[in-house]
């Protein structure tokens, strides 16, 4: 069942997509018209790169790992990080994405950025 809130999040992620998708082919075409003779052998190609590239973020947001937040309970603790050299930034940023962010990404951006049907 789709609540409000997720399909915000698709609305949110298909305008990013599409305006991306905008600028891309803009650029693209502006680019072939700097020199035609040379360039206009790549005429209408960049939809496939879109398309390609596309696919190819929308496999990495499918491969990646659900995290669900859960709520921290006022009684525990947090210790602050230790100072050690051997900290990584990369312990205290989240190894996944949320499901409704998997929704904007995969279904909302991507749909819209190579414009495959959502649907399928």
């Amino acid at each position: 069942m789709m609540i409000p809130a997720d399909a915000v999040a698709i609305g949110m992620g298909a305008v990013l997509g599409g305006l991306s998708r905008y600028q891309t082919g803009r650029l693209a075409a502006e680019w072939i018209a700097t020199d035609p003779h040379r360039l206009g052998k790549f005429a209408g190609w960049h939809t496939a790169a879109i398309n390609i590239g596309g696919s190819f973020v929308l496999g990495g947001i499918s491969a990646s790992p659900v995290v669900t937040s859960k709520p921290s309970s006022p009684s525990r603790r947090v210790p602050p990080p230790p100072s050690s050299s051997t900290y990584s930034f990369l312990q205290i940023i989240p190894q996944g994405l949320s499901p409704r962010t998997k929704l904007m990404l995969g279904v909302g951006f991507c749909g819209s950025f190579t414009t495959f049907s959502t649907y399928s």
